[in-house]
Parts: structure tokens; sequence; C-alpha cells
């Protein structure tokens, strides 16, 4: 047996050492999971199935369905947005894992259906709590520590637009889902509201798009 502080090699009875072995007890050195995102915590809520409304379709749904690969285009989305919010002149690259499935013909679509989606937003009401804002940012990174019973938690996010105003902050999260529930997004929602609170004193509105 070699020492791996050392480098001695020292002489084991491999007998003894294996009854040592077998008399031994297990020492358990896993730990249980302190850390999650703030999606995931939503996703392990139940909902309703009653209040669900199905949202118009998009010409690429059926691409994304087939492939599990909502998370690459719900990203594509996002950056289209955060291009078009910021007055980037610049195209927005394509994410690598729908870059990997798809062939020029479907991402045209999919570009196309991302498109129509960040214009969609930059044309609604929502973009219109912009004007006169204090500022706003994208991307923001949130790390909320959650307590109960004694036993703490932390849980990560990312916040896709925050505004602040002169009376409040806006919390406002984008979306590519296929249906509208009662009570989606609460949970994760609720979460960054309580972020942004233990930051700053102020109303705090969230907003789901």
């Amino acid at each position: 047996l070699q020492s791996g502080n050392s480098g001695k090699k020292h002489k084991v009875d491999v007998s003894v050492a294996a009854k040592a072995y077998s008399a031994s007890v297990p020492v358990d050195f896993s730990r249980p999971n302190r850390d999650w995102t703030a999606t995931y915590v939503e996703s392990c809520r139940e909902l309703p199935d009653s209040g669900v409304e199905e949202l118009p379709p998009l010409p690429g749904d059926r691409l994304i369905a087939e492939t599990d690969l909502e998370g690459a285009f719900g990203t594509l989305c996002h950056e289209m947005i955060e291009s078009r919010l910021n007055g980037s002149a610049g195209g927005v690259k394509m994410p690598r894992r729908l870059q990997d499935r798809f062939g020029e013909k479907e991402l045209a679509v999919l570009r196309g259906d991302a498109a129509k989606l960040a214009d969609g937003f930059m044309s609604s009401p929502t973009v219109q709590l912009l004007d006169g804002a204090l500022s706003f940012e994208t991307e923001v990174p949130i790390l909320y520590r959650y307590e109960e019973a004694g036993d703490a938690a932390f849980i990560t996010g990312t916040i896709d637009l925050l505004v602040r105003t002169q009376d409040e902050v806006m919390v406002i999260d984008f979306k590519t889902d296929h249906l509208l529930r009662t009570g989606d997004h609460f949970l994760q929602m609720g979460i960054y509201r309580d972020s942004v609170s233990a930051l700053l004193d102020t109303s705090i509105k969230c907003l789901v798009y």
C-alpha cells in the first residue's frame, strides 16, 4: 500500500484488513439537494385542469414538440426580445441545439416564429410601461434563500426583464407556452418578487407575457 502523502510503501496483512473492512460501518457522504432553479420549483406544482386556454399555434410548433427543444426555442425568443429592447442592429445567433437538429428550412421557420413573438411583445401594452422608466435590465440573475422549520435551501433564477419606475419595480417574464393556465408560473414569479423585495423597498408588480 502506497501512502498518498509521503509516497512511502507499507506492508498490509490482507486478511487483517479484510476483517476490519467487513466490520466497518458504512458512512453516507451524500447530502440532500439544497439548490434548485425557480423553473424547477414551479414545475413541481400540480395545477387543476380547469381554466385552460389554448393559445394560437405557430408554424414551428410541430418541430419543437417532436424534438423536445422548447427550452432552446425559448432562448431564441428571449434573445430576440432582448435585442429589440436594447436597440441592437445585429442578428440574433441561433442556439446550438437548434442548429444541430434542424436544416436551414426548419431554422428559418423557427426564426420567423421567434421574431413574430418578439414583435408581438414590442407592440404590446406591456412595453408601453417602459416609457418614462428610470431604468430597465434584462437577464437579471437572482439567488433566493428559502427557510422552513430550520431547514434552508437556495433557489436560483433569471428575471427576463426588470423595470424600475418612479413608483414601482416591474418583474416581467417571457413565456412560450402553448396553453394559458390559471395559476401557472405563480410560484416562480413569487420567488422573483420576494428576491427583489429583499433588496428594494418599493412596490413590486409581476407580469408574465
